[in-house]
């Protein structure tokens, strides 16, 4: 995986996943979580707060947003005499936005910035984004409940930063203690193109403690990067 997959992955990415795994009554959550595919691992924290003093759980109010993370990774080229190149990155974003709920459902609204930086050894001459990089971000979110024990949610971003975009659409069945189900992703930005196929179970409650996310699945990958196995899991706590 690229440097571009780093921050796109739950990038979030984000993205990855890059959202509260499950914000309860309160004013603010926080997540912390690692990505793993072909090659790479991406690790992140992030939180979100209610600064119209609402319940980010049910009531409309604005948010703010932030998350960070950093990453390693290496991948084959002919650009440089070794054909292999390591790298490492970081970066960040910082939004601020609108939560609207809905009978049955709620939808998201954010704007703000972000930043992506990358350093390789060796030096890709080839490299679209390599070095540092910022701009600005937008996100939306959407989540549906279907049917009984039934939702649906979308979630996407776009960034001007290396023209970086993450998306992930989810079905989940709710049983009760945990809620299962499959989720697709799309994510690139100058340098790859990736989606990804796989499953997820969410909400596991770790005694109180917190909220657990683990996924898993397959992808497929145009431009920079491998086709493989990924996976990955998360925390969420609510305050």
């Amino acid at each position: 995986m690229t440097k571009g997959k780093l921050f796109s992955a739950l990038a979030l990415a984000g993205c990855l996943l890059a959202a509260p795994i499950n914000a309860q009554a309160e004013k603010a959550a926080g997540w912390v979580g690692i990505d793993f595919a072909p090659d790479s691992y991406y690790a992140y924290v992030g939180a979100v707060a209610a600064i119209s003093g609402q319940d980010l759980a049910s009531q409309d109010g604005w948010v703010l947003r932030a998350t960070a993370g950093f990453g390693q990774y290496d991948y084959d080229t002919t650009a440089v005499p070794s054909g292999n190149v390591d790298g490492d990155g970081y970066g960040g974003d910082l939004m601020i936005g609108y939560a609207y709920f809905f009978n049955g459902g709620n939808a998201k609204a954010l704007i703000g910035g972000d930043v992506n930086h990358n350093n390789l050894d060796p030096n890709d001459p080839t490299s679209k984004t390599d070095g540092g990089e910022g701009g600005v971000k937008g996100m939306l979110e959407l989540n549906v409940n279907a049917a009984q024990n039934v939702d649906l949610g979308a979630m996407g971003s776009y960034s001007t930063s290396f023209d970086t975009y993450w998306s992930r659409f989810t079905g989940t069945y709710n049983f009760g203690p945990v809620k299962f189900g499959p989720e697709v992703l799309f994510m690139g930005n100058d340098s790859y193109d990736q989606t990804r196929f796989g499953a997820a179970l969410s909400d596991i409650d770790l005694n109180g403690f917190a909220t657990g996310r683990v996924y898993a699945g397959y992808a497929s990958t145009r431009g920079q990067g491998d086709d493989g196995m990924y996976g990955g899991l998360a925390l969420g706590k609510s305050f």
